[in-house]
């Protein structure tokens, strides 16, 4: 299985290669200006750009080793790969709380028809009638399980959040896996070198790895 942090790193540098290029060469053309026209603005530029080229080159390497060297302790401690950890317990969770949710299902249905249902029991039809002197028999009527049913439906709408949100957290930590480490965090690394796109790439950043941490 190829390491997720070393594939997020390989393009990241490579989405990177080219703008810290085109950064470094408009850094050393607004120093060159500032030498040849006197003006300072272009050498705060040129040293300002530099600056951030070189602490978002320091960023890429800490965040992405950094990152890995964390998921690596997270998974001796937790005895295997943490994402697959989460997804299974969810998986597991998400299975029983089906179960439940089906079984609510099923009584909530055997209420409504045994409120529903009455019931004729004879000894007649139990024993032979040439055997009876006299027969009786015992008529059932419909019961009110209305309390009963009212109970059923909080605790299915209850199983029904609790499922729901069960599948929702699932589907978020897939989702984590497959778009914050090997998009979104190279992706923000990029957009963090080139000026306009500067605040722009530091939130993807900050979001990718408040949520792989998270």
């Amino acid at each position: 299985m190829v390491d997720p942090f070393i594939t997020a790193f390989g393009t990241a540098l490579e989405l990177s290669i080219v703008p810290i290029m085109i950064m470094v060469a408009l850094s050393a053309i607004a120093y060159m200006l500032s030498k040849l026209v006197k003006h300072p603005g272009f050498e705060v530029f040129a040293r300002m750009e530099l600056y951030q080229v070189l602490f978002s080159v320091i960023l890429l390497v800490v965040i992405i080793f950094g990152t890995q060297a964390l998921f690596e302790i997270t998974s001796a401690l937790a005895g295997g790969d943490p994402f697959e950890i989460a997804i299974d317990y969810l998986h597991n969770l998400v299975r029983r709380a089906f179960d439940a949710y089906t079984f609510a299902i099923g009584g909530r249905v055997g209420i409504e028809a045994a409120s529903k249902t009455s019931l004729k029991l004879s000894l007649s039809s139990l024993i032979p009638i040439e055997a009876l002197p006299v027969d009786f028999a015992v008529l059932f009527y419909p019961c009110d399980l209305s309390t009963l049913g009212g109970a059923l439906d909080k605790i299915f709408a209850i199983l029904s959040l609790f499922f729901g949100s069960l599948v929702v957290q699932q589907f978020g930590l897939e989702i984590i896996r497959a778009v914050m480490i090997p998009l979104v965090l190279p992706v923000g690394l990029f957009l963090r070198i080139l000026p306009p796109t500067r605040s722009s790439g530091a939130f993807l950043i900050a979001v990718a790895l408040s949520l792989i941490h998270i």
